[in-house]
């Protein structure tokens, strides 16, 4: 088998896990456009929701994705591309929250907070659960708790620190935080079980 073949048998699988939990994403043959830019695009990968997401396969089943480049379409690219919509839910449902209460305190000064309206609760609800079922997927994959150097270094440091309830407080505006997160590495009270066993994974394996 071409590898680009097995990259889009791998990419065709991801489509349906995808399209089980309402994310449609596009797989089409390069035209004339993305050729000019992309000398040796074969194929583009586009989501629109939750949020943009580009990619482009070249004729060497190469998988290219902002900055980086992956061989196939499973592992690291299935990975990442999980992550950016996980964040692109958990941002929508932050924006509901946000936009509520900017409408409020500028319609009639209330600057007390209040419960949002059904709708936009349920809304809500929705947004937040498509991003934990993305999030289960990132954590049922072994490639969740495997740490960079980086990683396991900066969740070293904040470890050691007095104020690490601080500083292990997920900011969703943070991408190592993000990214920590959403693999469920971390939660907003510290480091989680199996960010732990990613720890003493790395270290097992230093």
């Amino acid at each position: 088998m071409l590898k680009i073949e097995k990259t889009l048998k791998e990419l065709r699988d991801l489509q349906n896990t995808l399209r089980e939990l309402g994310i449609e994403m596009s797989i089409n043959d390069a035209d004339a456009e993305t050729k000019n830019d992309y000398e040796n695009a074969a194929m583009t990968i586009d989501i629109y929701e939750p949020c943009r997401c580009f990619a482009w396969v070249g004729m060497d089943g190469v998988i290219h994705m902002r900055w980086n480049s992956y061989p196939n379409a499973s592992a690291w690219f299935r990975m990442n591309l999980l992550l950016d919509l996980a964040r692109g839910y958990m941002l929508k449902a932050d924006n509901i929250t946000k936009s509520w209460t900017h409408l409020r305190r500028n319609l009639d000064g209330q600057a007390d907070e209040m419960p949002l309206p059904a709708k936009l609760a349920g809304r809500k609800a929705e947004y937040e659960n498509a991003a934990n079922r993305l999030r289960d997927l990132i954590k049922a994959d072994p490639i969740a708790t495997d740490l960079s150097p980086f990683e396991c270094g900066r969740l070293t440091r904040f470890l050691c620190d007095p104020q690490k309830e601080r500083l292990l407080e997920y900011d969703p505006d943070d991408p190592f935080y993000r990214n920590m997160f959403n693999r469920g590495l971390i939660d907003r009270d510290g480091l989680t079980e199996l960010g732990r066993k990613a720890m003493e994974h790395y270290i097992a394996s230093a």
